[in-house]
């Protein structure tokens, strides 16, 4: 029965792993065609912060994102930007926390259970994985991660595990996305 369970999550993990690939071709594609651009130029400031948002969350889009709302930053009012930019990010954070929560993470898990009896560093591993104090620091590391200007796949990676609420996940990323880009864009201001 364990070994079903683990051919299971393989394939699944092979399956997401050419989720991954697929839209690290298709943000590369955006990126290097200029369409991303041509999406982001569009419209007025609210849609491109909210666009602008959206891809700010991912490693593969952040620097279009980032030069974006960089510009909005000059010619638009900043906390509408922050705000709007800010929605954004919860759309493009649930998207990513989705797949990292649903697929990857469960895959992750039920392959490393069923392999800890037999690679001791993977049974310490999990042990860590489950005490409280890692609950505890988890999330707050995962938010952490989320407002710095680094793309937010590690810290939804962590929030994952820590099985954060939708809801708290909604709340939370809104305040820190918008604390992060009204900074950024604060000292874009500057120079």
């Amino acid at each position: 029965m364990g070994m079903v369970f683990h051919t299971r999550a393989k394939k699944r993990l092979e399956s997401d792993a050419w989720s991954i690939v697929l839209s690290f071709v298709i943000a590369w594609f955006l990126i290097r065609s200029g369409i991303l651009e041509d999406i982001l130029s569009g419209g007025g400031f609210v849609w491109q912060s909210l666009v602008g948002g959206f891809f700010f969350t991912s490693l593969f889009t952040l620097a279009p994102a980032m030069a974006v709302l960089a510009e909005l930053a000059t010619s638009a009012p900043l906390y509408a930007v922050a705000f709007f930019a800010a929605l954004g990010g919860i759309a493009g954070d649930l998207v990513l926390f989705k797949v990292f929560r649903k697929h990857l993470l469960q895959d992750v898990k039920l392959i490393l259970r069923e392999v800890k009896w037999r690679i001791p560093v993977i049974t310490a591993a999990t042990a860590v994985f489950h005490s409280r104090f890692f609950r505890f620091l988890t999330p707050l590391f995962g938010a952490f991660l989320l407002a710095s200007p680094l793309p937010d796949e590690p810290a939804l990676a962590l929030m994952g595990l820590s099985r954060i609420s939708i809801p708290r996940l909604i709340v939370v990323s809104f305040i820190l996305h918008f604390i992060g880009i009204l900074a950024l864009a604060g000292v874009i201001r500057l120079f």
